[in-house]
């Protein structure tokens, strides 16, 4: 194992995403760096599982078929008042509405573009977990 990829601590966290090669290429990705991961493929599936897994971290894609992301973390949010750290990403990173940051309530977040490049990923993730 590199210095790069020591575990940190085996924190939690979530990937919602519904391209199951995006999910499987993270999921992989994380755990080589020792993180414990879940995976779920939409947003209801995500708002049902949240509370249980209590993830340290979510990750979460921006469009999916049936609830938006944003809507999601805003559910979540509202549902618990957990400020869990959320890293966004999308293909539309330019296209996110303008009041997005406003959005956020002070809670730690960060926007990764597709596709995502794994030393960027980390370099978010252990910024946000720190």
């Amino acid at each position: 194992m590199t210095k790069e990829k020591e575990p940190i601590h085996q924190k939690k966290i979530i990937v919602i995403d519904d391209e199951k090669d995006i999910c499987d290429f993270l999921c992989d990705v994380l755990k080589e760096h020792g993180f414990d991961v879940t995976a779920v493929y939409s947003g209801s599936d995500a708002l049902e599982n949240l509370q249980a897994i209590e993830p340290d971290l979510i990750m979460l894609d921006v469009i999916l078929p049936d609830v938006d992301g944003i809507s999601v973390y805003e559910m979540y949010h509202k549902k618990t008042g957990n400020l869990t750290p959320v890293i966004f990403f999308t293909t539309l990173a330019g296209s996110l509405p303008p009041n997005f940051i406003r959005q956020m309530h002070g809670i730690p977040y960060a926007l990764v573009p597709k596709p995502i490049k794994e030393d960027i990923l980390i370099k978010e993730i252990k910024k946000l977990l720190s």
